[in-house]
């Protein structure tokens, strides 16, 4: 499935945590057939977003953020943000 527009706008923030280099010679050989360079990279993203109410038709509504100290929206507290 391809991102489109509505799922978009509730994308908070994008991370590259990583670039993973591939090479050819590290591939199937039923894929290397496809490879039309030596070498690639390949980005490891964390993506921050709120949940969106997606209407049959219109534009998305995004979920209110969670009551509270400032919350981000996000349940993992390992992925909140410390400004302090």
């Amino acid at each position: 499935e391809r991102w489109q527009r509505p799922q978009l706008e509730g994308v908070d923030e994008v991370r590259v945590l990583a670039m993973v280099c591939r090479r050819e010679e590290d591939c199937r050989p039923e894929f290397r057939e496809h490879v039309v360079v030596p070498s690639w990279e390949v980005p490891i993203l964390e993506v921050r977003h709120r949940r969106l109410h997606l209407p049959a038709r219109g534009n998305p509504t995004p979920e209110p953020a969670l009551a509270g100290s400032g919350s981000t929206g996000t349940r993992n507290p390992r992925l909140a943000r410390s400004d302090s």
